[in-house]
């Protein structure tokens, strides 16, 4: 291995090893279209969708099936498909999926990415778990139950989804043109009411920045719903 200068000791040289001498990865990954513009322009989103996926995966056991509900051009699938046996990566947007058959695919053997509309989505398999952030706001409010419905056909008996959007109060600081594509933000105890039509047992959480919590929820930026089928 190279360095640059002469300061620093042999002895701190010797030990330096980067982490791809050791970790037998060999190839580099190049980020899909989307999450390269959302690095370059705002690289803290970045951080913040990882620590949602984070999240969910804690819920998640090695031996399920899961089902990824709008997941862009795969960045977060990575994430989310080391918590899981096999998961199954959707989106309607079909560069996203282009681009993540294209750059995510040959790393990982475990997520089939598929595009599709989910709202006339069948699938040929019942789900352990399914994970959806940031795709209600943008669902049609008229198209809101169908879309909790799908979800809920897609999961097993003893399933559960977790569900994330940002929260109504943070629509007043968001950019106009967030302003104008969250065409489905609701206060959180109608989203409650929503989602309790069809789920037994519906638990809340807030998130600020990459912090989850149970928190003031007058405060929030974020909200994620935990369902229990």
């Amino acid at each position: 291995m190279s360095f640059y200068g002469t300061k620093s000791s042999k002895y701190a040289k010797d030990c330096y090893v980067p982490i791809k001498h050791y970790n037998n990865i060999k190839s580099n990954i190049t980020l899909g279209a989307n999450t390269s513009a959302i690095l370059l322009s705002d690289p803290k989103l970045i951080l913040f969708t990882l620590s949602k996926y984070k999240f969910a995966g804690k819920h998640i056991n090695k031996s399920d099936i899961v089902l990824e509900i709008g997941c862009m051009d795969g960045f977060a699938s990575l994430l989310l498909s080391s918590f899981c046996k096999e998961l199954i990566a959707v989106d309607f947007y079909q560069s996203h999926i282009q681009d993540a058959k294209k750059y995510i695919c040959e790393h990982v053997e475990n997520i089939e990415f598929k595009g599709l509309d989910f709202l006339e989505s069948e699938f040929d398999l019942e789900f352990d778990f399914c994970v959806s952030f940031d795709v209600l706001e943008h669902i049609d409010p008229k198209q809101s139950d169908l879309f909790i419905d799908k979800v809920f056909a897609a999961l097993k008996h003893d399933g559960s989804a977790i569900i994330g959007v940002p929260s109504l109060n943070a629509q007043r600081y968001t950019s106009n043109v967030n302003k104008n594509s969250h065409i489905n933000c609701k206060s959180r105890q109608s989203r409650l009411c929503e989602l309790r039509k069809k789920f037994k047992k519906v638990y809340v959480y807030s998130m600020n920045d990459e912090v989850v919590h149970t928190g003031y929820f007058e405060m929030a930026q974020y909200e994620i719903y935990l369902c229990i089928k």
